[in-house]
Parts: C-alpha cells; sequence; structure tokens
C-alpha cells in the first residue's frame, strides 16, 4: 500500500499517511478497494463513502444506461464507486465501459453474468469471468459464499419470503440444479482467492439471508448467515486478500444497535444494503435508505452506503432522475454521517453558516449540491420578506 498518501483522507488533510498505517497496524476494521494509484480506503474511522449501482436487465435499454453513467460520472457529487448489476448479454459489457469513463473503483457480480437459466454456473466460466473483469479493471466483487440451501429451506419454514437477494438466489439455483454439496463459491473458494489475491481485487462477502421485512431481523437464519459471513472474511484475510462484508436488509431503528452488536467481532467495513427501518415507504425508499444508513453508520463498522432509488419497491427499472434523487440522499446520509467522524469536515457546513450571517440571508447558494457560495436574492427572500429575522432585528 506505498500509494496510501492519495487517498481522500490525507489529500484533504483528515488524516495523515502515518496515522492511517497506524489504523491499519491496529486492524481497527479498515480495508481498501485499488484504483489505479489511489486506493479507497474503508472503514468506521474514516470518510463513509457511498456507491450506486446500475445495470442491463433488457439488452435494448444499454443506451439508457449509458446515458445513466455518464451523467452520473460528470457529477461533482459522483459516488465513491459504482457496480455494475447487468444480468443479460449486451455487445459490450457496461462494467467496461464504466472502468473506462468512471472516475473511481467499479465493481461486479461475475455470477450475473455467468448464470444460465437451465444450467446454472459452468465453474471454468466463472473462473474465467472473474480473471477477464480483474485484467479488464474492476476493482472488487461481490459473492455470496453464505448461500446454504439447507439455510434456504430453513428459511422457507420460518419467513414470509425466503430471500430477497438476486445474487444470492442465482447461487442457490445453481446449487439445486447442479446438485452441490454447498456452493459454487464455497467449493471453488480457494481457486477464487487466488484470483483475488493476484490482481489485488477486493471481497465483499454479500449477504443472501438479508431480511425482506422488519418482523424477520435478526431471526435465526440472518443470525446464521451472520456467523458464517465472518468465516469467510476470515479465510480471506487470512489468504491475504481485502475483504469487506454486505449486510442488514430490513430492519427496524430499535433493533439496529443490537445488528451492529453482531457484526463488531467480524472486523472488516460493512456496506448496509436494504431501506432498512420500514416496509411502508413504497415509492419513497431514497428517504428511508437515507434515514437506516445514517443510523447503521453511526452505530456500526460501515465504511460505505449505497444508494437506493424510489423506484426499490415499485418494480420499474429506476429513471434518470431517480438515479440522481437516490445518490443525493445517499449523499447527505454521508455527509451527516462525516460530520461526526472528523472536525474538520465541519468546516464546510460552518462556511455556509457564516454566509447567511454575513449576507442576512437564508437563500444563498452552496453546499454539497451546488457549485458556489454567493447570496441569491440579497437580504432576506419572497418568502418571510419584511418579517426576515435575519433582517428584521439587525
Amino acid at each position: 500500500m506505498d500509494y496510501i498518501e492519495n487517498c481522500k483522507e490525507v489529500k484533504s488533510g483528515l488524516l495523515t499517511t502515518k496515522k492511517i498505517f497506524e489504523m491499519i497496524k491496529n486492524q481497527d476494521c479498515i480495508s481498501y478497494i485499488a484504483h489505479g494509484t489511489h486506493p479507497l480506503l474503508l472503514g468506521p474511522k474514516l470518510l463513509l463513502k457511498v456507491n450506486t449501482n446500475i445495470g442491463v436487465s433488457d439488452a435494448t435499454s444499454i443506451e439508457t444506461e449509458l446515458t445513466k453513467l455518464r451523467l452520473i460520472s460528470q457529477l461533482k457529487y459522483a459516488p465513491d464507486t459504482m457496480m455494475d448489476h447487468t444480468y443479460v448479454p449486451v455487445k459490450k459489457p457496461l462494467w467496461k465501459t464504466m472502468v473506462e469513463e468512471f472516475n473511481g473503483p467499479v465493481g461486479t457480480l461475475p455470477h450475473y453474468s455467468t448464470y444460465s437459466e437451465n444450467v446454472g454456473i459452468d465453474k471454468n466460466e466463472l473462473l474465467e469471468k472473474i480473471e477477464e473483469m480483474a485484467i479488464g479493471g474492476v476493482s472488487f466483487m461481490t459473492l455470496h459464499p453464505t448461500a446454504s440451501v439447507s439455510l434456504f429451506e430453513k428459511a422457507k419454514l420460518k419467513r414470509q419470503v425466503p430471500t430477497t437477494s438476486r445474487g444470492g438466489a442465482v447461487i442457490l439455483k445453481d446449487a439445486m440444479l447442479n446438485n452441490r454439496m454447498d456452493n459454487i463459491f464455497v467449493d471453488n473458494f480457494e481457486e477464487i482467492l487466488k484470483l483475488f489475491k493476484k490482481y489485488n481485487l477486493t471481497l465483499s462477502i454479500g449477504t443472501t439471508f438479508r431480511p425482506a421485512c422488519i418482523g424477520e431481523a435478526l431471526d435465526e437464519v440472518q443470525v446464521s448467515e451472520i456467523l458464517a459471513q465472518k468465516k469467510y472474511i476470515d479465510a480471506a484475510k487470512s489468504f491475504g486478500v481485502n475483504v469487506m462484508m454486505e449486510g442488514i436488509g430490513h430492519i427496524s431503528l430499535d433493533m439496529i444497535p443490537e445488528y451492529c452488536k453482531l457484526i463488531e467481532g467480524h472486523n472488516t467495513p460493512l456496506m448496509p444494503l436494504g431501506p432498512m427501518p420500514t416496509d411502508a415507504t413504497v415509492g419513497f425508499d431514497h428517504v428511508t435508505a437515507a434515514i437506516g444508513a445514517t443510523a447503521v453508520a453511526l452505530l456500526g463498522n460501515v465504511g460505505m452506503i449505497n444508494s437506493v432509488t424510489r423506484e426499490e419497491h415499485t418494480g420499474g427499472v429506476p429513471t434518470n432522475d431517480a438515479i440522481i434523487e437516490g445518490l443525493k440522499s445517499a449523499r447527505v446520509a454521508a455527509h451527516c454521517v462525516n460530520l461526526t467522524r472528523f472536525e474538520k469536515y465541519r468546516e464546510f457546513d460552518n462556511t455556509l453558516s457564516k454566509n447567511r450571517a454575513e449576507n442576512r440571508s437564508c437563500v444563498i447558494k452552496g453546499g454539497i449540491f451546488m457549485d458556489d457560495s454567493i447570496v441569491e436574492n440579497g437580504e432576506g427572500c419572497t418568502r418571510c420578506r419584511y418579517e426576515c429575522p435575519l433582517t428584521l432585528l439587525k
């Protein structure tokens, strides 16, 4: 990690290179995603990062996803990472264009593009796909080694919805089609780790059994998977592979501390998934997700959060506006958490407050979504007019 001085925390003056090396040496729940000479560090004592997912679900929609990619990439508040969730064949894989045009680490799920409905996944094709993506510039991949058929059978008996994970469901279906003792990732885990180590890939341990509703949060099935995740995290670390984990799903706010306590000993950064704290906000899941992500990041070992769109439970493919809206919501959550992690990070907010005070107006440009910090309409605004508290008592 001789390129660590290029990380955001060092460049922005939040932490020194020495301090970060000390944190890593002390194993303070830190991991990283390699990206050329600019690694992305992840951990609960570092800046909270944001990931955005796009992907092709219909080959005819590739141009739509490319437009999203280009729109997202040029934003001032662009995500720190992006993942390709494509699961249909396209002439040029989306992840290749993402690597070329997005200025940050790109992630994939290799089983999405190697799964066949009738035959499942071929081992050699999976390993070749992982290597192809690694050589092509992909920096991290999510795998689902905890997709256990026996745990799925238990989930069917005890849950309304056994699993809500697309990646995990693919691995479970492959295991059933091919009568595997465990699953394709478990059966070939050492070979996969060799590839991850060879290409300095970061492994994200996916969650197959995150609950689909808050009423089943932290049930026997989820707790069993949480324990299983540690097994694969420890194995990856022992092999010298960078690792992080996915988790959560739907869970009420009062149960989040218990979840965070359960994963404390995993000692690896968490990327929470799902709108989380309520099942009832269909069409507003970007808001719910931001609330849940903030709560988890304040209490747990969170290194990165996902942007979620309003279409999470509507069945619609997110539009450009929905993608941007979801990204902004995640950025708000990350900013709120980063204020608590770094005193110096508060200077951004303090500057805006100073502008409001000096200009005697709450209507100013600036902030995390605008480019400058100048007065919009002079003193006061059209809402309060002559009763504006910033001008009335001067």
